[in-house]
């Protein structure tokens, strides 16, 4: 089970090795309809360099493997009993695993697919090359109107260079998202029903707790101390 964020940090982490690419997918290939561990497949080809493991995350960043790891999934159904040291399994793209599920931190809100009936009858005429690009200017149009919708009313100077930083990752309302970059710091988080969000904030007025469907705290100092305060907390 993948989005666009998880993608996306595959990306970062993978290396295309043309030589690793092709002996993870020769091994599922021989074994369509099963579930194989990273060490599984590296321990049958005697490979357990660092860019063995890259390609299998570039070609799951492809969509050209199935991919489930820990750090973004949460391991129920047939990949429930693969003990917790396990941390990533791989299997073959057409296959479809039951049980496998995106842990909150790296759940995102992403468009449906476009439906091609909405262009109209000139929609057959199109290569395919024509349709992948249509779709993707079509879910990149709706990320700019969700942004635009989400922060409607806020200071302009800050939100839109989180507007820029959340369509580069191509989601519009991320569960949670951290971002820093020279130009600006945020953390982004949006309500759902596991993770609803309460603030109270003080003016000289008095203070007041709302619950809100979205925040967003800007800066890198404020982001800093919310984190230093967490690990002092774990600490004690």
């Amino acid at each position: 089970m993948m989005n666009e964020k998880i993608k996306a940090d595959l990306e970062e982490r993978g290396r295309n090795s043309l030589a690793s690419c092709r002996k993870i997918l020769g091994y599922l290939e021989a074994s369509p309809k099963e579930i194989f561990t990273l060490r599984e497949i590296c321990n049958k080809n005697g490979a357990h360099s660092a860019s063995f493991w890259a390609a299998a995350y570039h070609l799951a960043s492809q969509g050209k493997i199935g991919f489930a790891d820990r750090k973004y999934h949460v391991f129920g159904g047939d990949l429930s009993t693969y003990p917790q040291k396990m941390r990533c399994v791989v299997w073959h793209r057409d296959h479809k695993p039951k049980g496998v599920t995106i842990k909150p931190s790296w759940a995102t809100h992403e468009p449906p697919s476009v439906q091609p009936s909405l262009f109209g009858g000139d929609i057959e005429s199109l290569s395919s090359n024509d349709l992948d690009a249509l779709i993707k200017r079509a879910q990149s149009l709706k990320i700019v109107r969700a942004l635009e919708e989400r922060y409607k009313g806020a200071d302009e100077d800050l939100a839109k260079k989180v507007k820029v930083a959340l369509r580069g990752v191509g989601v519009a309302d991320p569960v949670a998202y951290l971002h820093a970059d020279d130009d600006c710091t945020f953390l982004t988080m949006t309500a759902t029903s596991a993770m609803p969000i309460k603030i109270t904030v003080g003016t000289k007025e008095g203070a007041q707790t709302i619950e809100a469907a979205h925040i967003t705290i800007h800066g890198a100092p404020v982001i800093s101390t919310i984190q230093e305060a967490y690990r002092a907390r774990g600490a004690q």
